[in-house]
């Protein structure tokens, strides 16, 4: 089903049983999000990401970004990638208010430090 990079270094993946109704796993996969197949090594690194470890979780309900906390950020590109195309610098990347990155650690119960940036799936 896939794995993570560190679960990779250890020999460890996640499988599972397609029972008798025989699971597929694009489905699966299919809920994990939209990849783009056309890459079969990114591909790989982005489905494993839906299995990385962390340490501490917020549920959705407990962080409220209105349109005031956040704004566009646009990517920046330059260079080519080995295939040619434009690599994007920046893919993932986003930006955090001082004030918006406390709420998120006192949600997280790191009051005594403030994180200067956050994993967000």
């Amino acid at each position: 089903l896939g794995s993570s990079n560190s679960q990779m270094r250890d020999h460890g993946c996640y499988f599972f049983d397609a029972g008798e109704n025989g699971g597929q796993v694009d489905t699966i996969r299919a809920q994990l999000g939209v990849f783009d197949r056309s890459n079969i090594p990114k591909l790989m690194a982005r489905i494993g990401q839906c299995f990385t470890q962390a340490k501490k979780k917020l549920k959705e309900s407990q962080v409220k970004l209105l349109d005031k906390h956040h704004n566009q950020t646009f990517d920046v590109i330059g260079g080519r990638n080995t295939s040619g195309e434009p690599y994007i610098f920046s893919d993932g990347c986003g930006r955090i208010s001082k004030e918006c990155a406390k709420d998120i650690a006192k949600d997280l119960g790191l009051e005594n430090c403030v994180p200067s940036c956050f994993q967000v799936r």
